[in-house]
């Protein structure tokens, strides 16, 4: 069996997916689908964190109406993660920053809530 004949259960709610179609990997079709949802649903933007000197960080920066931000890495869960991948949310939560993993639709609410939800941001007035 190729690669498009793989399915994963649990990705879409009482649907099964193929791991890739055309030759894409699942995370684009996964990070496609938040990418809109964030905008759709919550009016904000998961921008794609790429590039030299970005080696480890969450493929997106979520950022909501009022201030709030987080970072979602898609696709790979801590058994998946290089060992860089692992210490830089490990960092980035320290920092104070909600940081998550998606590795599903079914993920897609819980996660953006929970950033809406934080203060990931300064009060006016205060100094860093």
């Amino acid at each position: 069996m190729g690669n498009t004949e793989k399915t994963v259960h649990g990705d879409y709610i009482g649907e099964s997916r193929p791991v890739q179609h055309n030759g894409t990997p699942r995370e684009k079709y996964i990070e496609a689908d938040f990418v809109a949802y964030v905008e759709k649903s919550w009016g904000g933007k998961a921008l794609p964190l790429t590039g030299p000197g970005l080696e480890g960080m969450p493929e997106c920066l979520v950022i909501l109406p009022g201030g709030k931000i987080g970072f979602v890495a898609i696709g790979k869960d801590n058994l998946e993660s290089a060992p860089l991948e692992k210490k830089t949310r490990k960092l980035l939560r320290r920092w104070g920053f909600p940081t998550f993993v998606i590795d599903g639709r079914h993920q897609r609410a819980g996660i953006v809530f929970d950033i809406d939800h934080r203060l990931t941001r300064l009060p006016s007035g205060s100094r860093p």
